[in-house]
């Protein structure tokens, strides 16, 4: 876990993320304020949608995909009819949603029709993301991040401009669609022309794209409740408050969120590296996911303390007033970060047990608990009752499930042995 390549990929992906973090902040702080509260949330409530959608074209591939490839890694040609097979699975299951998303929105949001068509167009380029995992498998994380950070630079360059220029919300939508077609643009570029994989219809497999979906469809339905839970607040204030509330909350996510990607980056880097020390070491490899857990906790527990004492002023300063219940938010979710933490460090270790029933199991408690507090807390404390259903729904998903469960109940000493962190410690020691 501590040798160079991963330290490289590790700073890789933490450049891309951390100049999202400050950028896109900026960024979106000047949008909320230009297109006001109401504007802001329906541009948000579109993106969630975009995002729940995105996670059932991915068909719960993605750290299958990673996992193959690292076990696979001589066997160019297994490797590469994967690829290309789940390639095609995503274009073709994009295909059905744009259609079926379509059709709904002009019978529930007719006036919303051109929005809705253009940014779930989006789904077609996000299909490109196989190439980042296939990438994560042979960790080349260098040319990933460069790939998605430019794109990102150029298209907050153009969502300024377009602030400036007095620009309104179909813009914005516009620019949604045009990173994603950036960032497939380039992945096609590196990965396709430049690793000369070949991307015609006669690479596909059947059979071995039948066997992804049969081992993946739990993966489905728990990437699916995983993601619906922790938007399944937008949805509930859309529906509850109305357009203004998914804004002042849209605003704190847009931090917490970003705050986000660096678990994931930690976990994507590492998570080669763990697989392949599994088969050698299997002791080895489990001390390293409960030190990496305690890292993750360490690392959230100090960036929530930080928040706890700074959203007022963050909030005031990058959005203005508008939006200051989202300094509740703000709290409330980087706290909720260290059962994320714990959760995207279990669920990248049921996929390497092949337990991804039990992963579907916990999201769907999840999202239940998620649901019903959502429904019982926003009539009462509106953006900040629904920021505590996410927290809610995250420390059961990803905590109190583990208890409740005799298969996981020793991850769930393990979580709880990750809140002190000597573990880190005689971890590290011991690879000295």
């Amino acid at each position: 876990m501590l040798k160079n390549k991963v330290l490289s990929n590790s700073l890789w992906m933490m450049l891309e993320k951390i100049s999202r973090l400050v950028i896109g902040v900026l960024v979106s702080s000047l949008m909320a304020r230009s297109l006001g509260p109401d504007g802001f949330g329906q541009l948000n409530f579109f993106i969630s949608l975009l995002t729940i959608s995105s996670v059932l074209s991915s068909l719960g591939l993605n750290r299958i995909i990673v996992r193959d490839v690292v076990n696979h890694i001589e066997d160019k040609l297994f490797c590469q009819n994967t690829v290309v097979t789940t390639f095609y699975l995503r274009l073709a299951v994009s295909l059905i949603l744009w259609i079926t998303i379509a059709v709904v929105s002009s019978l529930f949001w007719p006036d919303n029709i051109l929005f809705v068509v253009i940014i779930f167009a989006s789904l077609f380029f996000i299909a490109f993301d196989v190439f980042d995992f296939y990438a994560q498998g042979i960790s080349d994380f260098k040319i990933i991040s460069l790939c998605r950070l430019s794109t990102f630079l150029i298209t907050s360059l153009l969502k300024i401009g377009v602030i400036f220029l007095g620009g309104g919300l179909e813009a914005f939508v516009w620019l949604v669609m045009i990173e994603y077609l950036l960032v497939a643009v380039l992945f096609y570029l590196f990965f396709v022309r430049r690793r000369h994989l070949e991307l015609q219809p006669k690479q596909i497999r059947v059979q071995r794209g039948a066997e992804l979906v049969m081992e993946s469809w739990p993966e489905i339905i728990a990437g699916f409740g995983a993601i619906l839970f922790m938007r399944l607040d937008q949805i509930f204030l859309q529906w509850l408050s109305g357009d203004v509330s998914v804004g002042i909350y849209s605003a704190a996510t847009r931090i917490t969120e970003a705050w986000y990607f660096l678990p994931s980056v930690i976990i994507a880097t590492t998570f080669p590296k763990l697989v392949s020390l599994r088969s050698s070491s299997y002791e080895r490899y489990f001390e390293g996911i409960r030190a990496l857990m305690s890292f993750l906790v360490m690392i959230s527990v100090v960036v929530a303390l930080f928040f706890s004492f700074t959203a007022d002023w963050i909030v005031t300063f990058l959005f203005g007033p508008a939006y200051a219940e989202s300094a509740n938010v703000i709290v409330l979710h980087t706290w909720g970060g260290v059962f994320l933490c714990m959760g995207i460090t279990s669920g990248s270790w049921l996929v390497a047990e092949r337990k991804l029933k039990l992963n579907l199991q916990r999201n769907l408690f999840g999202l239940a608990v998620s649901a019903v507090t959502n429904w019982t807390l926003i009539p009462l404390y509106g953006v900040t009752g629904s920021a505590i259903a996410t927290v809610a729904g995250l420390g059961a998903a990803f905590y109190l499930f583990d208890l409740l469960h005799p298969q996981l109940r020793p991850m769930f000493w393990l979580k709880s042995s990750a809140l002190i962190p000597t573990h880190l410690y005689h971890f590290i020691r011991d690879r000295k």
